[in-house]
């Protein structure tokens, strides 16, 4: 692949890639924090279902261990630029975006209905303080899910970021090749593998096949094929 010519007449955002690239960060460290707050639970557990939690717990801290380091790697990547990096944190965010703006409103609408349903119901005068739990709930998925990962979306689908980024990166990349619903498909089953990875750890190993339902050796040595199936779906997909 030749070498494209450099991009001109555009506003370096270098600066401002470090930033973000030290926000990405800070979101891999919270994340990471999560795992001592796991492993608190499990010592406050009752010893009867210390073993399911601690199953749970592995599962659990596996997929925060990959969502920190997919973190780390593109903060890596922002703070360095890299052409792969923005790349795929473009199409990261679209995924992330995507299941907040499906999931939020869904939320927002079956949480009340199920509350309201539960057995242990709050008593008349109640519901405000309800409402208010709910509202607060749906503002923080919100900020989590919508906010953030449209402000780095919105950051780093610029065309002046991406002309800094190429010309701090000149070479190119394997991403160039792919446009953006290309590359959110390849991480949306490169992901798929690796929670299926983690599922293989999991308290409930139970697999649906074919109409059964296998559990045990059976069920994890099917989650490992999936995963080895989604994982070469990925890799056709980002080098096709």
């Amino acid at each position: 692949m030749a070498t494209p010519a450099p991009v001109s007449g555009y506003k370096d955002r270098s600066t401002w890639l470090v930033v973000f690239g030290i926000l990405q960060g800070l979101l891999g460290l919270a994340i990471l924090g999560m795992i001592p707050l796991l492993l608190l639970s499990l010592t406050i557990a009752p010893k009867a279902q210390a073993g399911s939690a601690r199953a749970d717990l592995i599962q659990i801290s596996m997929t925060y261990l990959g969502m920190a380091a997919i973190a780390f790697v593109l903060a890596g990547g922002s703070i360095w630029p890299q052409r792969w990096a923005r790349a795929l944190t473009v199409a990261y965010c679209w995924m992330w975006l995507s299941a907040g703006l499906i999931t939020i409103p869904l939320f927002a609408f079956l949480l009340p209905r199920m509350t309201r349903q539960m057995p242990n119901s709050p008593p008349p005068g109640a519901e405000g303080a309800q409402m208010f739990a709910i509202g607060f709930a749906v503002f923080f998925l919100t900020m989590l899910f919508v906010v953030t990962p449209g402000t780095i979306l919105l950051f780093y689908s610029s065309g002046n970021v991406k002309a800094t980024v190429e010309a701090r990166d000149p070479h190119p990349r394997w991403t160039d090749r792919c446009p953006t619903p290309v590359l959110v498909l390849g991480v949306f089953n490169m992901l798929g593998a690796l929670s299926l990875i983690a599922a293989v750890f999991g308290r409930l190993a139970a697999f649906p096949l074919f109409g059964l339902v296998v559990s045990g050796f059976a069920a994890r040595a099917a989650y490992l094929v999936s995963a080895l199936v989604w994982a070469m779906v990925a890799w056709g997909v980002l080098t096709m």
